[in-house]
């Protein structure tokens, strides 16, 4: 469980990326897809929308451990959530997240029997965040290598 600190600053590092990397295993393999986030606000879990006839809602409901990764390499920020994901198919829910972004994912309307929400709920997650610029972390690199050290590139946190 993640505390309000920890959800707030996760928050202020994902939500401006939007688009998170959703990782699940297949039965095979563990296999990756780009979903966009839904929500305005963080409280520790992760709104995606779905089709409940993609493949990959039967994957996850067979093993409903994911892992969503975050990265913004322009602001050098990578964000790497563990959680455990049910899928939403209640109707208030579905319309409080839905909006015309989502609306064009499902032209038969948020009323559909395939409109679900994927709901990520965190147990675990890890950040990167280097606020230098790249020719700051260019000199901490030479500076590491001249004298036989591991640069000092950010701050590396576990959370949860």
């Amino acid at each position: 469980m993640l505390s309000k600190d920890e959800t707030a600053k996760l928050w202020k590092m994902i939500e401006p990326v939007g688009t998170g990397m959703l990782a699940n295993w297949n039965g095979d393999f563990l296999q990756s897809r780009p979903m966009q986030l839904v929500q305005d606000e963080f409280n520790g879990s992760l709104y995606f929308f779905t089709h409940r006839s993609d493949t990959k809602v039967d994957e996850i409901l067979h093993n409903r451990e994911v892992n969503v990764a975050f990265s913004d390499p322009s602001k050098k920020t990578f964000v790497s959530v563990s959680g455990v994901a049910t899928l939403v198919t209640d109707q208030s829910t579905i319309d409080t997240y839905w909006n015309d972004v989502v609306s064009a994912w499902f032209p038969e309307g948020k009323n559909s029997q395939d409109v679900a929400l994927l709901k990520i709920d965190t147990y675990l997650a890890q950040y990167w965040d280097s606020p230098s610029s790249k020719l700051v972390q260019l000199f901490k690199i030479t500076k590491a290598n001249i004298k036989d050290e591991t640069p000092n590139m950010g701050e590396n946190k576990k959370l949860g």
